[in-house]
């Protein structure tokens, strides 16, 4: 599991950021609209504390003033999901936190000195969290100009002394948009969940986004128990799945890879995974059928 703290300027929008002529209020809310939608599509937490809530909602969206406007109505109603989804830390206070490399967050939009400690506090709780995956806790943040040179970490300095006198480091990595989203995904182990498998695979391969006709949405597709039966049988070990996904990605998003093989006769095909085993399909209203899976002597296309 993801903990991801969302930066605080994501979460204050108000009626002028509204009218303003920059993209900052339109990227701003897209990459809230993002994070909110995978969060909830792959039950990830974003960290919360009490203070931090309590701050942030004392400003617009939520003043009186902003209540009124019915524009802010799905920021309203995506920060409410989020803090009803949130997984709740204890803040540690009494701390001094700076970001490195500077400018990332906390900078390019003007935040309450209060709101920026309550989310420095909730920083410093998050590093003391548990997490079922290992995984540090990351930051969400949106494609500011401060983000132009590529930066991919943010570290968190946490003024904390140690027992021998020094200073704790915690590395929070940044998402912002699909690309930093996937990556961080593709860390985690979604295997048997074959459809994620393939979502992190194609996301994270800078060879099939950059393929001219891949399909951004990949065709729908689906098993049957008898393929699903002999996956089970031949992938044993992590890379003959690699080799599998690798193989499934392709197909259903439409790279044409000399190596897959893919041949087909009316709604019938099949393609290669490795040099002795390949998949059989059918097509069918739009999705792909994956019928069989093993050695090249399975199945017949006549």
């Amino acid at each position: 599991m993801l903990l991801t703290a969302l930066e605080p300027a994501l979460l204050i929008l108000s009626y002028e950021d509204l009218q303003t002529p920059e993209p900052d209020f339109s990227s701003r809310f897209d990459a809230l609209a993002l994070h909110h939608r995978v969060t909830r599509e792959w039950a990830q937490k974003v960290a919360m504390s009490e203070p931090y809530v309590d701050k942030l909602m004392r400003l617009p969206p939520w003043t009186q003033e902003c209540r009124r406007i019915y524009q802010l109505n799905d920021v309203r109603s995506f920060i409410l999901d989020l803090i009803g989804r949130a997984q709740y830390v204890a803040p540690k206070g009494g701390t001094r936190i700076s970001a490195e490399p500077a400018g990332i967050v906390c900078a390019t939009v003007a935040v309450p000195r209060e709101v920026v400690g309550a989310w420095n506090e909730l920083l410093h709780g998050c590093t003391h969290q548990p997490n079922t995956d290992a995984l540090d806790p990351q930051i969400a943040t949106w494609e500011s100009p401060a983000l132009a040179d590529g930066c991919e970490t943010l570290v968190v300095t946490v003024g904390e002394s140690s027992q021998d006198g020094g200073t704790e480091i915690h590395q929070f990595p940044l998402v912002w948009d699909e690309e930093t989203w996937y990556r961080r995904l593709g860390t985690m182990k979604w295997w048997p969940d074959l459809h994620r498998c393939v979502e992190c695979c194609f996301w994270n391969s800078a060879g099939m986004r950059s393929y001219p006709e891949a399909r951004r949405q990949p065709i729908p597709f689906s098993y049957t128990d008898k393929f699903w039966d002999s996956v089970h049988r031949t992938c044993r070990d992590e890379s003959s799945r690699d080799l599998l996904i690798k193989a499934l990605t392709k197909r259903v998003h439409g790279i044409l890879d000399a190596g897959l093989g893919d041949e087909r006769i009316g709604q019938t095909g099949r393609f290669r995974v490795t040099l002795s085993s390949r998949v059989h399909y059918r097509e069918e209203d739009g999705e792909l059928v994956f019928e069989e899976f093993g050695s090249h002597g399975i199945g017949r296309l006549d």
